[in-house]
């Protein structure tokens, strides 16, 4: 899903929530205007604030968003992720956000042209299709990669201590920082090829939807819980079929 087009049309928020939606990943990237108009977003700051304010008070917690976010972009800077980590942290952000799934900036061939025009400067790596890079504003891809370990880290830990957090949201907690043996710090920050990336990615989510679904069957007997578990547990359930197709 777009949050540009829940801050422009809110109405949308409460009728995909009405039709049975229970679970939104939405690409925001970056809370900085000019990084994100670079890869097709900008909506800004306020009005993303605005956006997700509007989606916790239509929802009441009742759909679970995961926010993915890119580090690096051509704005970014290191004073700049740490105000997006401020942001995150935000109570009414960090209570509407079930999950931050972030990731450093990736460079390759196919879309190099759209980085080279901002003035990156690249270095090839001899084994991997991705390039080295340092930003037009002097951040390093190894900079990107530290701040987005620490904003794995640091969310998944807090959502773990929740013991007061939405059960729809607990669920899709449990066991996300590994599964199968795979940390998804490894997957976001290491410079794996994209198949190689693509595969530990299956296995990860495939491990992570078993624990779940195992999870739930204990989950379903408590009525104040029930409505969510199931419509969780369906939509688990073709997730892993998915990917399992994908596999």
């Amino acid at each position: 899903a777009r949050l540009d087009l829940f801050w422009k049309f809110p109405w949308m928020i409460s009728a995909l929530k009405d039709v049975g939606f229970v679970a939104w990943e939405l690409g925001i990237e970056s809370i900085d205007k000019k990084s994100g108009e670079a890869v097709g977003k900008g909506l800004g700051e306020d009005r993303i604030y605005e956006a997700l304010c509007n989606i916790l008070e239509l929802t009441k917690s009742e759909v679970f968003l995961q926010a993915n976010w890119i580090l690096g972009l051509p704005n970014d800077t290191p004073e700049s992720l740490e105000h997006l980590i401020d942001f995150l942290k935000k109570p009414e952000i960090n209570k509407v956000i079930g999950r931050n799934s972030p990731t450093s900036l990736k460079i390759m061939d196919s879309n190099i042209s759209n980085f080279t025009k901002h003035n990156y400067k690249l270095s090839t790596n001899s084994t991997l299709p991705y390039y080295n890079w340092v930003s037009p504003t002097g951040l390093t891809v190894e900079q990107a990669n530290e701040y987005t370990e620490y904003i794995i880290k640091y969310f998944d830990d807090q959502n773990y201590l929740k013991p007061a957090f939405h059960p729809f949201n607990i669920v899709a907690y449990l066991d996300e920082f590994n599964a199968n043996g795979i940390s998804m710090v490894d997957i976001n920050t290491k410079l794996y090829s994209p198949s190689e990336k693509e595969r530990l990615l299956v296995k990860h989510r495939i491990g992570i939807f078993e624990q779940k679904q195992r999870y739930l069957e204990n989950l379903i007997g408590n009525t104040d819980t029930k409505v969510h578990a199931i419509a969780l547990k369906k939509y688990l359930k073709f997730k892993k079929q998915e990917f399992s197709l994908i596999n």
